[in-house]
């Protein structure tokens, strides 16, 4: 038996995690179909840890993300780390990740933590400049 009542979507982030947004679902003996979303914009903020600051990563960041055609934005944090908020579909978000893991030449990191977030519209891929943190 057909019953329609609501559209379920579910958005595989890069982590394998899913996102279900509810826009009607059909359900057919007690069982729901999903149908797949095909460059679906996602937003992930990535914490990257180790030698990353002071090595360019914060400007080969913004040339790596336009060329992925990836929006959002990079800064310096405490702890000697750089956070980025990045935007793209997942084969755009997953070249910029792979990036992100190795970093420009002079760079070692150790650590990149994930997060996805639900999608945030940014205009382009910006460098935030902020007093050097004084504790690296």
């Amino acid at each position: 038996m057909l019953v329609k009542a609501h559209t379920y979507t579910a958005v595989r982030f890069i982590d394998s995690t899913y996102f279900i947004t509810c826009d009607g679902f059909k359900k057919l003996n007690n069982k729901v179909k999903f149908r797949k979303v095909i460059n679906a914009m996602q937003t992930v903020n990535l914490l990257i840890k180790g030698k990353v600051q002071g090595v360019y990563y914060r400007n080969a960041a913004k040339e790596e993300a336009d060329k992925f055609g990836v929006t959002g934005w990079v800064k310096y944090i405490s702890e000697g780390r750089v956070e980025a908020m990045a935007s793209g579909n997942e084969k755009q978000l997953q070249k910029f990740i792979e990036w992100c893991r190795r970093g420009p030449e002079k760079a070692i990191v150790t650590d990149v933590i994930i997060t996805p977030l639900s999608w945030q519209k940014f205009n382009d891929f910006t460098v935030i400049l902020e007093d050097y943190p004084h504790d690296i």
